[in-house]
This record gives C-alpha cells, sequence and structure tokens, in this order.
C-alpha cells in the first residue's frame, strides 16, 4: 500500500463528495470514483478531483491503484458492494447502513473476520451508541470485525456479534 491511501469512491452523489472531502482532510488521495455509468463517472471525477474514473464499480474495487472502498451508493448496494471488496482485499467505509437485512450483516461481519484488512467500517452521522472510534472528519465509525451495526428498520440501532 501507498505512504497515503488511495480511496475510491463508488457512488458519486451528496454523500461521496462528503467522502471525498473527508479524504483529502484526513491526508489521503482520492484515487477513482465510480458512478452509475461512464459519463457520470468522467463527471464525477472531475467535480471529486479523483485522479481517474473507474468504469465500473467492480473495476474501481479490482483496481491496484485504490486501497480503500467508500461505498456511498444506495443502501440496497451497500452489501454486495462491501462484500465484493472484502473478497477483494480492501479496505472498506460503506455509509449507513451496512446492510438491508440482519443475515447479510452477518454474513459481512465473517467475511471482514476472514479478510486480510484491518480496516473495515460503517460510517454513520450524528447519534450513534457510543464507544465508537471517530475518524477525523467528525463522523463515527464501527469496526465490522467488533460488531456490525446496521439500522432496523424500526430506525433503532441493532449490534450484530461478529
Amino acid at each position: 500500500m501507498a505512504d497515503r491511501r488511495r480511496s475510491g469512491i463508488v457512488g458519486t452523489g451528496f454523500i461521496g463528495e462528503v467522502h471525498a472531502r473527508a479524504v483529502r482532510a484526513a491526508g489521503g488521495v482520492v484515487a477513482a470514483v465510480a458512478g452509475r455509468d461512464a459519463k457520470s463517472s468522467a463527471a464525477a471525477a472531475t467535480r471529486l478531483r479523483a485522479a481517474r474514473a473507474a468504469s465500473s464499480a467492480e473495476e474501481l474495487i479490482e483496481a491496484d491503484d485504490v486501497d480503500v472502498i467508500h461505498i456511498c451508493t444506495p443502501n440496497h448496494l451497500h452489501a454486495p458492494l462491501t462484500g465484493r471488496a472484502l473478497a477483494a482485499g480492501k479496505h472498506v467505509i460503506c455509509e449507513k447502513s451496512l446492510s438491508t437485512d440482519v443475515s447479510s450483516s452477518r454474513s459481512l461481519a465473517l467475511l471482514a473476520a476472514s479478510a486480510f484488512v484491518t480496516d473495515v467500517y460503517a460510517a454513520v452521522a450524528g447519534d450513534t451508541p457510543d464507544g465508537l472510534p471517530p475518524f477525523d472528519d467528525g463522523l463515527r465509525a464501527a469496526v465490522v470485525t467488533d460488531a456490525v451495526l446496521t439500522s432496523a428498520a424500526s430506525g433503532g440501532w441493532v449490534e450484530v456479534p461478529a
């Protein structure tokens, strides 16, 4: 891995912009971005000051010039993209919720525990459970290999032990 963490951001909307700013504020590099198609990826690369546009989320996840994958997509895509990134040996920062169901969260926790990565976070803003380590940009995070946090349908927090 490079001296500066090289981030790839999947999802180029508002939250993708927030993550791009956070990456730079923490001293990292936005190496690549992937939107829903090549045109949106190219536009986002300019807007988010990324080194390049990826042709797809899958290409970004497999890229050798990316160390950390930021999942900033609609919720239903979080679990499959996180799973693919973990399988590729990437560190992951995923916007909440990590998945849309407890079963997927458990599967991701097991995959994270067996992956050779050190950082897997479900990023959440606002009020969160106590004891979560802070990111430099003020977001709170939960380390997936210790516990998976996912928003329950009731709007509360469910802790799923790994």
